[in-house]
């Protein structure tokens, strides 16, 4: 793969291979005042017929991410830079359906309850019983006045 140009997702020419370091390919960019990047496999693309590697990363991001220093390389900054860090903690979410008070992972009704929100269903049910309610009168529009407190006298 050495030699490869790298192509990113906005079509621009970024630089080509030099090398590879564990999961990710080395990128040499620029042309007088050359740096070198390291691009993670997970973003890359191979093309063997065309010796081109297609990155789903914009220029800039690849450009920006941090320069390596001679044969040093700062995994957790570039693990950081592409968002492929990971965590020492478990996902917040206990995962199965099971849904803890605190858990990010609400439905929409279980969200809107928490807001202060009254869930649709209920909004229904409610309704409902107001157009039962024989002492229910119609809004100006001759559907009801939705709303709590509403069709009073």
């Amino acid at each position: 793969m050495d030699g490869y140009d790298v192509f990113t997702s906005d079509g621009a020419r970024v630089g080509t291979v030099a090398g590879r370091h564990g999961d990710a390919l080395v990128v040499e960019t620029g042309t007088i005042l050359t740096s070198r990047h390291l691009l993670p496999l997970a973003f890359a693309e191979v093309d063997e017929d065309a010796a081109v590697v297609r990155s789903t990363l914009a220029k800039e991001l690849v450009v920006d991410s941090p320069k390596l220093d001679g044969d040093e390389v700062d995994d957790a900054a570039v693990a950081s830079h592409y968002g492929l860090v990971g965590t020492e903690h478990g996902a917040p979410t206990e995962g199965a359906g099971a849904v803890s008070p605190d858990d990010p992972a609400r439905s929409a009704d279980q969200q809107a309850l928490r807001d202060g929100v009254e869930p649709a269903e209920l909004e229904r049910a409610r309704i409902r019983e107001e157009l039962e309610d024989p002492g229910w009168t119609p809004g100006p529009s001759g559907g009801p006045i939705v709303g709590r407190g509403v069709n009073e006298d």
